[in-house]
């Protein structure tokens, strides 16, 4: 679901702020977009309210992982203030103009690119499965998303 509709409370919502400056950090060229998903009926079949999703558009390929726009989707095994709602993991894939280049999981221990195009600098690839774990470590307390909305 657009992380701009998962900002349900204070905590959230600091969470969310944090991962776009956190990937501005690494990927200056990044621009973040809270809200990836449109609007229409095929998008919101898509969307899963059990996650926060973004992405980060450049307009040079070569500062962004050798793609255009990165989708990060931070995934939860419930919808967020649930009480059993806990942190499952993290994915991200990258798009160009033609669709999908590569996609990577924290599913896969190895954190390995999959795709036709996935990146080719090691720098920037380790770089990027960093910042990912930073992100899952940020919201790894569950007790931050089960506070009240009105925190």
């Amino acid at each position: 679901m657009n992380a701009s509709a998962q900002a349900l409370s204070i905590s959230l919502t600091r969470k969310i702020a944090n991962v776009a400056v956190m990937f501005r950090a690494e990927f200056p060229s990044a621009i973040p977009d809270l809200s990836p998903w449109l609007t229409d009926d095929f998008s919101h079949q898509e969307m899963k309210p059990e996650s926060i999703d973004l992405s980060f558009t450049s307009l040079k390929p070569s500062g962004l992982l050798d793609c255009r726009c990165i989708l990060v989707q931070i995934l939860f095994s419930e919808p967020l203030l649930q009480p059993g709602c806990r942190l499952v993991g993290i994915a991200a894939s990258g798009h160009d103009h033609q669709g999908q280049c590569w996609n990577l999981s924290s599913a896969k221990s190895e954190w390995q690119f999959a795709g036709i195009h996935a990146p080719q600098d090691l720098h920037q690839r380790e770089r990027f499965v960093h910042l990912l774990q930073q992100i899952l470590n940020l919201f790894n307390y569950p007790t931050a998303l089960s506070q009240s909305i009105l925190d």
